[in-house]
């Protein structure tokens, strides 16, 4: 990875599934391995899926997973989650 790229589609955290109390599924990742457990909503407009491709929050995501075992959460109804039912 360069200064200019993001992170490579081969090296990028899997998506899981956590399943909300109404039925509707909220996507995260899980980046890092150490104690310290921060819950990020890293936008409300972009797919955490997307992200990795922008090379600054690429850069941002691996210091933080030098001391912490960041979890990433989408918005409900944006990106890889499912849209709730109205």
């Amino acid at each position: 990875m360069t200064a200019e790229e993001g992170v490579e589609e081969d090296e990028r955290p899997v998506t899981r599934y956590a399943q909300a109390h109404d039925g509707v599924d909220i996507a995260y990742q899980v980046t890092g391995k150490a104690t310290l457990d921060p819950v990020l909503l890293p936008s409300a407009a972009v797919p955490i899926g997307l992200l990795w491709e922008d090379p600054g929050f690429a850069r941002f995501a691996k210091r933080l997973c030098d001391f912490s075992r960041a979890i990433w959460c989408d918005a409900r109804g944006i990106g890889e989650g499912q849209c709730p039912a109205f």
